[in-house]
């Protein structure tokens, strides 16, 4: 199976160059790392009622990997519950790709495709906080 993300109803996957999504985003806002290009949007993924913070990395010219968490607006929104946006997202994720079972490291989903690995997670860095990452294989 091959993974699409859909961000405000247009598609992406593993097959999506750094042309077309430059393209498709014209106002995405750009970070260069070496050879690693970082765009940064903000749309609504995995048919979401409400928009997540988008990065999507490409080397070489091939998407790398994507990356999605909550807005920073509405973590600050004082009505925020990340056991809630858990909850919210991992419901949009196995209706588009499957259940999946907790694993023993407790709040961490992973599912694998063809081209991709799917994780959602929590984790702490300066506090509790949510991921989805994609990781594109090559």
């Amino acid at each position: 199976m091959n993974i699409v993300i859909d961000i405000d109803n247009i598609k992406l996957s593993s097959k999506t160059t750094k042309e077309e999504f430059e393209c498709i985003f014209p106002n995405a806002n750009l970070k260069k790392y070496d050879k690693v290009f970082e765009y940064s949007i903000i749309g609504i993924v995995f048919e979401m009622s409400y928009p997540s913070n988008v990065v999507v990395y490409f080397k070489n010219n091939n998407i790398i990997q994507l990356s999605v968490f909550p807005t920073k607006e509405r973590i600050d929104s004082g009505k925020f519950d990340l056991e809630e946006s858990y909850n919210d997202y991992n419901d949009a994720l196995e209706r588009i790709y499957g259940r999946k079972l907790f694993n023993i490291f407790g709040k961490q989903k992973i599912w694998h495709f063809s081209d991709a690995t799917l994780k959602h997670y929590l984790f702490e860095r300066f506090c509790m906080e949510e991921r989805i990452e994609v990781l594109f294989k090559k």
